[in-house]
């Protein structure tokens, strides 16, 4: 099984989106990026990857909110989980998002290959699987084929 760690904002959600949502007052569905949400669903299918869901929005919805709102957004690729949320290592504010992956992992010892979407580089040592975004842009179609290599193995063009 292949899977795909997706953060939401930074990812499907850019900043100038949310800019625009607060200044209008429109819903978070609004914020989703319909370009990157297409990307996803793009490289969802190509790799014949799930997602598990490791934004914070996990704090705020549960699965099947999640899976509504993005679904709502044109997501097509199967929402599988969400990773745990973790409790903040001794003298941390709060919890490394690659700890709490790791877990999920740990829990899931059939995932074959893994990538991880976000904006952000708390993973300590998951940062190998790590396909960085910018908040102001969102995914883009480079961040996909490196995605698709991690995934399926392949190598880019130099």
């Amino acid at each position: 099984m292949r899977i795909i760690f997706l953060d939401l904002d930074g990812v499907l959600v850019t900043a100038r989106l949310l800019r625009r949502i607060t200044a209008e007052r429109e819903s978070l569905a609004d914020a989703l990026d319909s370009r990157a949400v297409a990307l996803l669903n793009d490289l969802v299918a190509r790799a014949d990857a799930r997602i598990v869901i490791s934004s914070s929005w996990r704090e705020l919805f549960n699965l099947d909110e999640l899976t509504q709102l993005l679904g709502s957004a044109g997501l097509q690729g199967p929402i599988l989980d969400v990773t745990p949320i973790g409790l903040p290592a001794a003298g941390a504010k709060t919890a490394v998002r690659g700890h709490e992956i790791q877990q999920w992992l740990d829990q899931h010892p059939n995932v074959s290959a893994f990538v991880i979407l976000d904006d952000a580089a708390d993973l300590a040592h998951l940062e190998p699987w790590l396909i960085r975004t910018d908040i102001e842009e969102g995914l883009q179609p480079h961040h996909v084929e490196r995605a698709l290599a991690l995934l399926c193995g392949t190598r880019l063009a130099e």
